[in-house]
This record gives C-alpha cells, structure tokens and sequence, in this order.
C-alpha cells in the first residue's frame, strides 16, 4: 500500500506542475510498472501592465513507469483565455517528460536524471505557445525520513531561441531599483525566460495513514539572460497541495501556487486534478 500511495502522489505532483512556470517536477518515482493517466483543472491571472489575463488549464495526461527506473509522461493543456472581456478556448504547448534512474537504493530512495520537453503547439499570437522548442534537463532526488517523504531538483531552462514579445509586464530596472515596464516573452499562462535555472524542495507528510496527505514544495527560477530579460531575477513560490486516496488505484488533490517574491510570473493559481494508475 505504501508503494502505491508514493506512486499516486509522484503522478499528481507531475500534474500539479504542468503550469507553474518552473517546470521543477516532483520527483517521486514510480515503483512498479504501469500506465498512467488524469486530468487536472487550474484557474489562474496575470497582471501584465494595463492588461489582465483570466485563464483557466485543462491538462490530460497518460505516461508508463517501469519500476524505479524509468517514468515517461505526455501532458497535453488546452486553455481557455481571458483579455479584456474575450475569451477564447486554446491548445497551448504540448510537453513530454522522460526521467530515469542514476542510483537507486531501499525501496523508493533514488536520484534520476530528466529532460521536460516543451512542443510549440500552441499559438504564440493569442498568447498561449512559447513560439518554439524548450528543454529543461534537470537532477532530481527522493529521500525517505520515517514517515516523512523529501525530494528535490535543480535543472535549467533552454529556449531554443529568443522569445518575441507578447505581452508588457511592471517590473523593476536592475541599475535604478525603479519600476519600469519589461516585454514579457512565451505565452502568459507559463511565463518565462530563454535562459533559466530552476529549483525545487519539497516534502509530503501523512495526515490520515494511507489517506490523507499533505505535500508542499518551495520552487524557483533564476534568470540567466540579459536578452529581453533581467539577469539575476528570481521568482519564488510556495506550493502546498493535499491529496486524498480515493480507492488503491486514485486519488484527488487540491493545490495551489502563491508566489512569495516580489517579481511575480501570476498572481495566483488553484486547482484541482484526479489521477488513476492500471
């Protein structure tokens, strides 16, 4: 049972992330064979200059886990975006992750090595597609403490090219201090740079043994570009999520994202997704 409710949690914490804008996937491992599949809902706003974007994701995802060693997910987010009293329902970028294994020991304990890659499937005109191919390699651990499970990840973010503007944020000028408006590049639902790096702490605590549990993470992103960008920009979140097993094979999990920064890339995020394993 134990093996079970790890790997139902690692699938809806892969799905919690489809939008955060850090791409730092909870790495919990599955640790037995099958395939996966959910659905996720997430409303969100993001304040660009004079604009104000309303938008709500809904995710479908399938993947297949061998054991410790190896998880592959397909996420495939369609989006329906608000801007200025219009609202129209979209495909946004389609994004395939592969994680695998470099060490693993006892049962759940690992460090694996993965890549999230981002398909330019969404339309970069309305707002809701990077325009082109993003990777984002990361390095991510497991690590048991009693009942207490702790993990976390670094990696990058690489744009296969420059962004183009899309939108007008308020941000601030790195010489002055002062406010100033900053062209915002991708689509406003994932905001983000060409050059990042990222990060990811985290831990998921029983509330109810072998049904209720509490997981929260503390992720970022570092800027690492001059280009259309701020070098040395850091947005951070706060990331607490419950998760309820509703049979041994699903569950349900509430979430939500709270920027704790004061360069923010949304102004707040809930949500809610249910996930199956076969």
């Amino acid at each position: 049972m134990k093996k079970l409710i790890v790997i139902l949690i690692s699938f809806t914490s892969f799905t919690v992330s489809a939008h955060d804008g850090d791409h730092c996937q909870n790495p919990f491992f599955q640790s037995k064979y099958g395939a996966t599949t959910g659905i996720q809902g997430l409303a969100g706003q993001y304040k660009a200059g004079a604009d104000q974007f309303d938008y709500f994701v809904t995710s479908v995802e399938a993947g297949y886990s061998y054991k410790n060693r190896f998880l592959s997910t397909v996420r495939v987010p369609f989006v329906a975006l608000e801007n200025n009293q219009d609202t129209e329902f979209l495909l946004s970028d389609i994004q395939v992750q592969l994680q695998g294994s470099l060490l693993v020991w006892g049962e759940t304990n690992f460090l694996s090595l993965g890549l999230n890659t981002e398909i330019p499937t969404g339309n970069e005109d309305k707002l809701v597609g990077g325009g082109h191919m993003h990777f984002r390699p990361y390095l991510g651990f497991q690590q048991n403490l009693g009942k207490v499970i702790t993990y976390g990840q670094t990696g990058m973010v690489v744009a296969a090219k420059n962004h183009d503007a899309t939108a007008t944020d308020h941000t601030h000028d790195e010489a002055t201090g002062e406010h100033v408006d900053e062209e915002i590049h991708g689509s406003v639902v994932d905001v983000h740079s060409s050059r990042e790096a990222t990060f990811q702490l985290g831990a998921v605590v029983p509330v109810v043994h072998n049904k209720l549990y509490f997981n929260t993470s503390l992720a970022g992103q570092t800027v690492l570009t001059d280009i259309n960008a701020n070098m040395g920009d850091l947005y951070m979140t706060v990331n607490p999520a419950l998760t309820l097993m509703l049979t041994e094979n699903s569950n349900f999990t509430m979430f939500s994202q709270i920027p704790v920064t004061n360069l923010q890339r949304f102004d707040y995020r809930l949500g809610a997704g249910i996930n199956y394993i076969f």
